[in-house]
């Protein structure tokens, strides 16, 4: 793993990120829930000699602080923007895995000059994740689902989560990640360990798992009218989703890229689930290729 450094916003949080690399491009890499910037050591590996890559913790996951409740996608995305602030970074491609997709959409709509390109990682839905309310015998109800606090934070879904971090049950979060994240491949036996351990560490689940089921940048209703910020999204999309995707389905990928102002491009990819780069690295990097090489080329030329 690349070694860890850490910066203080004027948020009050210490920000912990690893950073590889130089070059005319910028990577800013955003991990989603359950996880931290470990999981993409793969991806810094591959593009360090092409350019400069950051990759964060956010506030409340692996070794920042989580001074401030945060309540809101917006507010991990106002924590990204004091972070680039403060390392000098004008913008980036901001590349966003599951809800970090989400930390990157609002990035996108609140400071869209920090944007130069999103690429989104089997994301959350532009209108929110969708978290299924349950009867009394614990079987989804059609067209019910938790959005409030209340609502989300009850959840014996969460409940179940929040006890495996305060416990630290290994072999029970093991078992719910191949159900969920790994159920198409595992990754290598030494990077799974440190996931897990990295998982523990999150101080924001029942938090963020709020923000993620009240997200909503279209003007269209949920359990509330959404924002509409969706609108102020100028930098190209790229959305790339696994067919096979347990924890965000492939439906909400394929729905959300509609609501795009600037046509979106949505890359499925047939053999993969909610982590993509784990389940077909060769497929899913020759896509990245694509965009950093596109996206280098734009340089020379605007030289």
């Amino acid at each position: 793993m690349y070694e860890l450094n850490k910066i203080s916003i004027s948020s009050g949080e210490s920000i912990a990120y690893r950073e590889a690399g130089s070059g005319k491009a910028n990577i800013l890499l955003i991990h989603g829930n359950q996880c931290s910037s470990t999981i993409y050591d793969d991806f810094m590996k591959r593009y360090e000699d092409r350019a400069k890559l950051y990759a964060i913790d956010l506030a409340g996951f692996g070794e920042s602080s989580y001074n401030n409740r945060h309540l809101k996608i917006e507010d991990w995305a106002k924590d990204v923007d004091e972070f680039m602030e403060f390392l000098g970074i004008e913008s980036a491609i901001v590349v966003g895995h599951s809800a970090g997709g989400g930390v990157g959409l609002k990035l996108a709509t609140d400071f869209s000059q920090r944007v130069d390109q999103l690429v989104l990682i089997a994301s959350v839905g532009v209108k929110g994740f969708y978290l299924p309310k349950l009867d009394e015998n614990f079987m989804p109800l059609a067209n019910e689902f938790a959005r409030t606090y209340e609502e989300v934070a009850s959840h014996p879904s969460m409940l179940f989560v929040e006890k495996l971090i305060n416990d630290k049950a290994r072999e029970a979060t093991r078992n719910m990640r191949d159900q969920s994240l790994y159920n198409l491949k595992s990754p290598n036996p030494e990077a799974y360990e440190i996931y897990i351990d990295e998982f523990f560490k999150e101080r924001c689940f029942t938090d963020i798992s709020v923000a993620l089921c009240e997200f909503n940048i279209t003007d269209e209703i949920t359990y509330k009218k959404g924002d509409g910020s969706i609108a102020k999204i100028t930098a190209p999309v790229i959305w790339i989703h696994g067919e096979k995707d347990l924890v965000v389905p492939f439906a909400i990928g394929e729905n959300s890229v509609k609501y795009f102002p600037n046509e979106a491009d949505f890359i499925p990819i047939k053999e993969a689930g909610h982590m993509v780069y784990n389940d077909c690295p060769d497929e899913f990097y020759t896509h990245i290729d694509k965009i950093v090489d596109k996206y280098l080329e734009e340089e020379k030329d605007a030289r």
